[in-house]
C-alpha cells in the first residue's frame, strides 16, 4: 500500500510539473478532474462500508429560497437578488443507541439567482436600458452532519432532531432560465443573451464549501422505515466569483428551505 501511495504521489507531481507552463485555466481544469475523481472514489468506498454496518439509506428532497449576499458592486447599476431552487439527495445515516448520530450522502443543489443591470443615459442620467436575467446554478455536494435526536414521549414514535455540519460542492452547470430587456430598441441586439446552458469562464469559482443547519421531526414507521420533516439553512463560505477576476463582485449563495426525507435500515442492526 505504501508503494502504491508513493507511486500515485509521483504521478501527481509529474503531472503538475508538466502543466507548469500551460495557462492557469488548463492547470486548474486538470487539478479539478483529479480532485473530483479522488473525492468520489472515497465516497463510493464509504458507501460500501456503511452498507455493511447497519446504517440507514434513503433520500431527501426539498424547496430552497436563495438568500443571496453580494459584496461591493463592480459596476454601478448592477444588482443581484435570490431566486428559487431545490435539492435532491441520497441520505446515509447512522444513529447510535444514545441520542447522537451522523448523516452524509450525495446531493444535487439547484440554486436560483436573478440580476438587474441598468444602463443610464450619460447625458440625461435617465435609465436608458434595463436588463433582467434569471439563472439556475446546478451543484453536486457532499454533506457531513452530526445529529442530536430525542424522543418526544415514550412509545410516541416521534422524535425531535437537530443537525449541523458542512459540505463540499462543485458547480456543474451554469444555466440562464430567463431574462428580458426594457429599452431603447437600438441596444436590444447588444444586450440580448441566450436562454440555456452557458459556458464557464475564468471568473467563475466552481468549488464551493459551506455550513448546513437542519432541524425537524422524525416519525418512526416501524419496519417500513422512518419519515423526516425538516427546515434547513445553508450558508456558503465561498464566493462564486474567482479570486483571479479583478474587480469582481463577491456573491455568496446562501439558502433557507424545507425538506422531506425517508430512510430505511440496511445491513446489520445497530
Amino acid at each position: 500500500m505504501g508503494r502504491q501511495i508513493n507511486a500515485i504521489y509521483g504521478i501527481i507531481c509529474n503531472r503538475r510539473n508538466q502543466t507548469a507552463f500551460y495557462p492557469k485555466r488548463e492547470k486548474t481544469s486538470k487539478t479539478i478532474e483529479m480532485k473530483r475523481l479522488f473525492t468520489f472514489s472515497l465516497f463510493m468506498l464509504l458507501m460500501m462500508s456503511l452498507a455493511a454496518s447497519g446504517f440507514s439509506l434513503g433520500f431527501e428532497a426539498g424547496y430552497d429560497h436563495t438568500l443571496l449576499q453580494a459584496g461591493k458592486q463592480a459596476h454601478e447599476g448592477r444588482s443581484w437578488t435570490g431566486g428559487e431552487g431545490g435539492h435532491l439527495g441520497l441520505l446515509i445515516q447512522y444513529r447510535s443507541d444514545s441520542f447522537w448520530g451522523i448523516e452524509t450522502g450525495i446531493e444535487y443543489q439547484g440554486i436560483g439567482r436573478n440580476y438587474k443591470f441598468v444602463f443610464p443615459d450619460p447625458e440625461s442620467g435617465l435609465d436608458l436600458t434595463t436588463h433582467y436575467g434569471n439563472f439556475l446554478e446546478h451543484y453536486i455536494a457532499l454533506p457531513l452532519l452530526f445529529t442530536l435526536q430525542a424522543g418526544l414521549g415514550k412509545d410516541a414514535g416521534v422524535s425531535f432532531f437537530i443537525a449541523a455540519g458542512g459540505y463540499l460542492g462543485f458547480w456543474i452547470i451554469h444555466q440562464q432560465t430567463g431574462g428580458e430587456i426594457t429599452i431603447d430598441d437600438n441596444f436590444a441586439s447588444m444586450l440580448e443573451k441566450p436562454v440555456g446552458i452557458l459556458e464557464f469562464t475564468s471568473s467563475d469559482e466552481r468549488f464551493n464549501a459551506g455550513l448546513i443547519l437542519k432541524t425537524g421531526f422524525c416519525y418512526d414507521l416501524g419496519k417500513y422505515g422512518q419519515l423526516q420533516l425538516a427546515v434547513r439553512y445553508r450558508r456558503s463560505l465561498m464566493s462564486i466569483a474567482s479570486d483571479s477576476q479583478k474587480n469582481a463582485t463577491d456573491i455568496y449563495l446562501d439558502s433557507i428551505g424545507a425538506a422531506v426525507g425517508y430512510t430505511v435500515q440496511i445491513g446489520g442492526g445497530k
